[in-house]
């Protein structure tokens, strides 16, 4: 048995207020192929790297399998939404590098998962 989970990046498009395409939030393009794990290995790690994050919010989020509905927020910064305790956002402060682990993965996690900078706060 495989499970297979897509690592995958929604890139912000426009330009922001306020802001210059040296100093905009954005996200590099990280390795998007799957990642796919046999029984024998627990973890799974999803990379994302952002430039210019300043006070903006960088989240993970996993599409829903069901049509129609709004993917399921995972993390906000390194602060965990979801009640999934095998799910932990890795990041040095002050760095651009933020790493999505899950632990102990099972066919359930089967799916499509993506970081985004949320640009336009509540």
């Amino acid at each position: 048995m495989f499970v297979l989970l897509l690592g995958l990046l929604s890139l912000s498009q426009g330009q922001l207020t306020g802001y210059s395409a040296k100093t905009d939030p954005s996200l590099k393009l990280t390795p998007n192929r799957p990642i796919v794990k046999n029984p024998g290995e627990k973890d799974a790690l999803i990379t994302c790297v952002v430039e210019n994050q300043g006070d903006f919010t960088l989240m993970w989020k996993k599409t829903s399998k069901i049509p129609n509905r709004d993917a399921t927020v995972l993390s906000a910064n390194t602060h965990m939404v979801t009640s999934d305790k095998r799910m932990k956002v890795m990041h040095a402060t002050g760095g651009q590098v933020y790493v999505l682990r899950i632990s102990n993965v099972t066919v359930f996690d089967t799916g499509n998962y993506f970081c985004e900078v949320n640009t336009d706060p509540p």
